[in-house]
């Protein structure tokens, strides 16, 4: 799993401190299933869709921690699970049905709050209208208790018929500070 940021990791005896690394860093299920210890030194930790969104992100050296992630595998949520209830946790997506649907994943294997960031829906002249089988995941999204904070989002996705301007690419990130626009 990749990531960024002020963590500190202690494994089979030896200490390695990311904080001071300029791009991202990876520890594999393996490591992270035989962990003495890890800290988080931040004030938050953003999960992040998409690969260059996530390395801009790192570039900013916010003190923020960035985790790389679509739908979550065992390594993602064995790192997202040791970060303390103390520190916030954000979905920064696409907002298209299958970017929510993410943040609802992550929601549910995690079992905690993890709070959209830059999830609203944009319209866009030329957006990709929505498909038979995005239609049946939004849908889904709309029953689904889980993400009722979200609904009024998902609910202007189904009115507009399209995607809008869905991808996370199109935000400018211009500062270190959260929210980072």
């Amino acid at each position: 799993m990749r990531f960024h940021g002020p963590v500190r990791v202690r494994l089979r005896g030896a200490v390695t401190d990311y904080s001071q690394h300029t791009g991202e860093s990876a520890l594999a299920e393996s490591d992270l299933t035989a962990l003495e210890q890890i800290d988080f030194a931040a004030p938050r930790c953003v999960t992040v869709e998409n690969a260059t969104k996530f390395q801009e992100l790192c570039r900013l050296s916010s003190g923020d921690i960035f985790v790389f992630t679509s739908y979550p595998n065992k390594a993602t949520v064995e790192f997202l699970r040791h970060v303390p209830s103390t520190v916030p946790l954000f979905h920064f997506g696409d907002t298209d049905p299958w970017g929510f649907d993410v943040l609802r994943s992550l929601r549910k294997i995690l079992g905690r709050q993890v709070t959209p960031l830059h999830m609203l829906y944009r319209p866009k002249a030329d957006a990709p209208i929505l498909q038979p089988r995005d239609r049946r995941k939004l849908d889904s999204l709309l029953s689904e208790p889980g993400v009722a904070d979200v609904r009024a989002e998902l609910e202007r996705l189904k009115r507009a018929g399209t995607k809008g301007d869905f991808e996370q690419e199109s935000l400018a990130l211009t500062t270190s500070r959260f929210p980072y626009v």
